[in-house]
């Protein structure tokens, strides 16, 4: 299936060799002080809709609340509700709209001067998200950064489905994704999470960050 983030991402080529090394963080909660798939989905139906809709999701959220339902089924029922039969298009343009005009706004300063201090020192610099591609990615090729994240099907008509395609981008495959990206010997530098998902990535780190920005190099 294609995805509506392909155009977006900044070129993937292959690792040139085992000394490729990188530095990654997470997005939601880690670069950004809190959760942007509402803000997103809201920003891209329009206040009315996003708020008329939300009264028939409740009960999703609410399971979710007590950990009774899934991280990506609660995703798929939101983005079945806002974003399914909606062209790709339009959707992909709502997504370079949010990361221009609302994520600079909902970005942890800390760090974003961490993020910017790796890329002066020169550091190949990554996120790995489990939020979608389609305004990550953007707001990352803006600032010369690459991104990784989830993706999200489209039928054949051009029209999202309100799936994943594929699976979503958390837990062990966000460092399967960025391992076939940067080829499985790379070297992660630093990696910087805030949740169970991101573990994996860090254990992978030579230098692991949990919800911590050190002002200078270890």
């Amino acid at each position: 299936m294609h995805h509506p983030s392909g155009h977006a991402c900044p070129p993937r080529a292959p690792a040139t060799g085992p000394t490729t090394a990188v530095v990654v963080f997470d997005f939601d909660g880690t670069l950004t002080e809190r959760d942007t798939i509402l803000p997103f989905l809201r920003a891209a139906a329009g206040d009315g809709p996003f708020l008329r809709g939300l009264p028939a999701l409740l009960p999703a959220l609410l399971t979710r609340g007590l950990g009774l339902l899934g991280r990506t089924a609660t995703k798929e029922r939101l983005f079945a509700r806002y974003l399914s039969g909606r062209p790709l298009d339009e959707v992909r343009a709502a997504g370079l709209r949010f990361a221009h005009d609302r994520l600079p706004g909902m970005l942890r300063p800390a760090a974003l001067r961490r993020l910017e201090w790796h890329r002066a020192e020169g550091h190949r610099c990554l996120v790995v998200t489990a939020s979608p591609e389609l305004y990550v990615a953007p707001w990352a090729a803006a600032r010369g950064i690459e991104a990784i994240g989830s993706r999200l099907a489209v039928d054949a008509a051009g029209r999202l489905t309100g799936r994943h395609d594929g699976p979503p981008c958390e837990g062990p495959e966000k460092l399967r994704r960025l391992q076939a990206l940067v080829g499985p010997d790379a070297r992660i530098l630093h990696a910087y999470g805030d949740s169970c998902g991101d573990a994996a990535l860090l254990r992978a780190a030579e230098h692991a960050h949990w919800r911590q920005f050190p002002a200078a190099a270890p």
